[in-house]
């Protein structure tokens, strides 16, 4: 167990480092206007003509989003993950852990609520495209989990495959969301 506790929490930190460094130089975050030392000011590039960018306020607020969700998917499959195993070596009753799934698939429904809201909003191809990878993603999660459940009720080899399955393709889904290595 504390093995299994240690290595999310260093999945977890490894997160939140490749989040902090990814939303640092995506691009719309340094202000070219901002001089560089006290009295001076950047060198400015040449004019290029360039699509419109949206508000930074509304890059910030999309940046934070992205950030939050794509945090809250990785986060549920461990959670989905650490339930599983605990379960499996009896750290928790079968009744603690219906109860646990039950609160993450909770979870995952108020995110999905919000997001088929911001679905309705006009985006750039770029920001659209994630918006639907993270949908995906979630769709997956949800189907990790209701596997999962299925797969205790049943007992059934191919119930524990089917949601083995869908668990490694959740976390091709993560790792491509986040652009980390397998």
């Amino acid at each position: 167990m504390y093995r299994l506790i240690w290595q999310s929490g260093r999945w977890a930190l490894l997160l939140a480092l490749i989040l902090a460094a990814g939303t640092f130089f995506l691009p719309g975050r340094a202000d070219p206007q901002t001089p560089t030392a006290k009295g001076t000011e950047p060198a400015k590039a040449p004019e290029v003509s360039k699509p419109a960018e949206p508000p930074k306020d509304r890059r910030l607020l999309l940046e934070a989003i992205g950030t939050l969700t794509a945090s809250h998917c990785y986060q549920t499959y461990l959670n989905i993950g650490m339930i599983a195993d605990a379960k499996a070596k009896g750290t928790y009753s079968e009744k603690d852990a219906y109860k646990l799934l039950d609160s993450v698939l909770s979870l995952l429904d108020s995110v999905d609520g919000k997001m088929a809201d911001l679905g309705k909003l006009e985006f750039d191809p770029s920001d659209r495209d994630t918006l639907d990878q993270m949908r995906k993603l979630s769709k997956l999660l949800r189907e990790q989990g209701k596997a999962l459940q299925t797969a205790w009720n049943t007992g059934r080899e191919e119930d524990t495959g089917k949601y083995e399955n869908i668990r490694k393709d959740s976390w091709a889904a993560i790792s491509k969301l986040l652009g980390i290595a397998k």
